[in-house]
């Protein structure tokens, strides 16, 4: 990806600035996947001592466990919750659209009250 910014500057369709912003963002991303890896190995050395195993606990072979039924008898989907504002797509009528933002009514009104 960098190396094509890198081709669009030099051909004037971008700004350097961008460029400068994706290198940071590369070189960011890079920083938290080598620290992530070493987080991985560790969880994974002190699995292998609970385990009582003599090396690290070979990462392939750790899966995910199937989601059961929640407490609340609904299975489950996710840990994480809806957004706020946002209706569940159960409670909310085929076909209809979300209310729109205050700021988009706000404009209109000012728009109308001009002379």
């Amino acid at each position: 990806m960098v190396a094509t910014m890198e081709k669009r500057v030099a051909e004037g369709w971008s700004a350097e600035g961008d460029l400068l912003k994706l290198r940071a963002e590369a070189a960011r991303a890079e920083a938290l996947l080598g620290r992530a890896t070493l987080d991985r190995d560790e969880a994974a050395a002190s699995l292998a001592a609970l385990l009582g195993e003599e090396g690290a606990v070979d990462v392939a072979r750790l899966a995910m466990p199937p989601l059961g039924p929640s407490p609340t008898g609904t299975p489950a989907r996710s840990a994480a919750p809806p957004p706020p504002g946002v209706p569940p797509s159960s409670r909310r009528a085929s076909g209809s659209r979300p209310p729109a933002p205050r700021s988009a009514w706000r404009g209109r009104s000012a728009r109308r009250s001009r002379p």
